[in-house]
C-alpha cells in the first residue's frame, strides 16, 4: 500500500484504500457492491452481452466504459446499485467461450471476508438464491471453523471460474 506517513511514522492509506486493522484488532467492515433489483441488473448485463434491448424499457444500452456510465445506466433502470467508495474505476472484459478467465479477488477483501465470517457475519448471497432453492438464512451454520473456511474457499473457487449461463 502506498500512502503517506503520519507523525508516529505509521503508514496511512491513500484515498479509496481500506486501512488494515492493527495486529490483534478486527478488520474494518467490508463494503461490497450491492444490487437491489437483480433481474434488471442481469438483464442489463445480458443487453450489453447480446446487443439486444433491455426487457424493462426496450432501450439499447452500450457497454459502459466508465463507472459514471455504469451508475447512470443502473440509475435509469432502477437497478439499485451501490458501489463502495474505494471503487474508482471500471474494467469490462468480454471473452469467447474458448478462453478461461481466472479472476482473482483482491487479497485484502479475502482476508476481511474470512474475518467477518469467523465473527458470525452474514454471508452476502442475494435473496433470489433462497427464493429459488428454498433455503433461508444468510449466516452460514457449520460445526467448525474449518468447515466455515471450506465453504468460503468453495465460494471463492466458484467465483473465480464461473461462466455466465
Amino acid at each position: 500500500m502506498s500512502g503517506s506517513t503520519n507523525e508516529n511514522g505509521e503508514g496511512t492509506p491513500k484515498e479509496g484504500e481500506a486501512a488494515a486493522a492493527p495486529a490483534g484488532q478486527p478488520m474494518p467492515s467490508l463494503q461490497r457492491m450491492r444490487v437491489v433489483n437483480w433481474e434488471r441488473w442481469g438483464d442489463l448485463i445480458k443487453a450489453w452481452t447480446t446487443g439486444r434491448p433491455h426487457r424493462a424499457n426496450g432501450k439499447n444500452y452500450p457497454v459502459p466504459r466508465t463507472l459514471e456510465e455504469l451508475k447512470a445506466q443502473c440509475g435509469e433502470l432502477d437497478v439499485g446499485l451501490s458501489v463502495p467508495p474505494f471503487v474508482q474505476n471500471l474494467v469490462v472484459y468480454s471473452h469467447e467461450k474458448s478462453t478461461m478467465v481466472l479472476r482473482l479477488p483482491p487479497p485484502d477483501l479475502v482476508a476481511a471476508s474470512e474475518e467477518q465470517l469467523r465473527n458470525g457475519a452474514a454471508y452476502n448471497l442475494p435473496s433470489f438464491y433462497a427464493d429459488a432453492l428454498g433455503a433461508s438464512g444468510q449466516v452460514p451454520q457449520f460445526a467448525s471453523d474449518a468447515e466455515l473456511m471450506d465453504f468460503h474457499a468453495s465460494r471463492i473457487g466458484d467465483y473465480t471460474i464461473s461462466m455466465c449461463q
